[in-house]
């Protein structure tokens, strides 16, 4: 045999390029899972929801979230992050919460199918009893849908609810580059035609939430889609 047209044996996977993906296996096919308990049209929705938000992002979540005690999210919609965040971990308690009954009704239904340690409520946030604390919450592309002078008093409610110490997550949409921002605009307008859309520049949520009462450390998610993805890592001051 000609040495030169040998083939080459294909060298193997290093140990974190094996683990890398089959962790990431593992994650694509909990999303999918979690998508299948919807009906048809809410799936296709969880679907989408799941390729903006993909994998790697609530992989980057997950892991500065604590892997036990009560997390509360923010306008958890259909639930499909809540249901994500507790089956990743069985010893957390996922409490979300949503204006809407019927998105509400269908995060029940889809815990009860995946047998998962999350609850759901009808509320406003800020209706909570002020009793109700929680170890962790994170609001995931959430406040640009809340009305901008609303912002200050719900992470003010969310400082008084969180115990000392606890993480508070905010994965939100910066103001740059333009083009990112148009694009996600445009889809905001198509999936929430009704809503208010108030966008923020990162230094502007981190001095807001430093303000009532956060440390806050940002990181910039890159990604293949032309979102301005953004992660506010904020702690609990005493």
């Amino acid at each position: 045999m000609n040495p030169a047209r040998a083939v080459r044996p294909t060298p193997p996977e290093a140990p974190d390029e094996r683990t890398n993906r089959r962790e990431y296996e593992e994650r694509t096919g909990l999303l999918a899972r979690i998508a299948a308990c919807y009906p048809p049209v809410p799936r296709v929705y969880s679907l989408l929801r799941f390729t903006i938000i993909r994998a790697r992002i609530l992989g980057v979540m997950d892991v500065l979230l604590p892997e036990r005690g009560s997390i509360l999210e923010l306008g958890c919609g259909f639930g499909l992050f809540a249901g994500y965040f507790a089956a990743s971990s069985r010893e957390r308690t996922l409490f979300g919460v949503d204006r809407n009954e019927k998105r509400i009704q269908m995060a029940r239904d889809m815990a009860s199918r995946m047998d998962l340690p999350a609850r759901f409520e009808v509320a406003d946030v800020r209706e909570l009893p002020e009793t109700q604390t929680f170890d962790a919450a994170y609001a995931l592309d959430v406040l640009h849908h809340v009305p901008y002078d609303a912002h200050r008093t719900v992470l003010e409610d969310l400082h008084r609810r969180l115990k000392p110490g606890a993480t508070l997550l905010v994965k939100d949409i910066t103001t740059f580059p333009a083009h990112k921002l148009g694009f996600t605009w445009l889809l905001d307008r198509v999936m929430a035609p009704e809503d208010q859309l108030s966008y923020r520049h990162h230094e502007d949520w981190a001095t807001l939430l430093r303000e009532v009462g956060f440390d806050v450390r940002i990181r910039h998610l890159d990604d293949y889609l032309p979102y301005p993805h953004v992660l506010l890592i904020c702690t609990r001051r005493p």
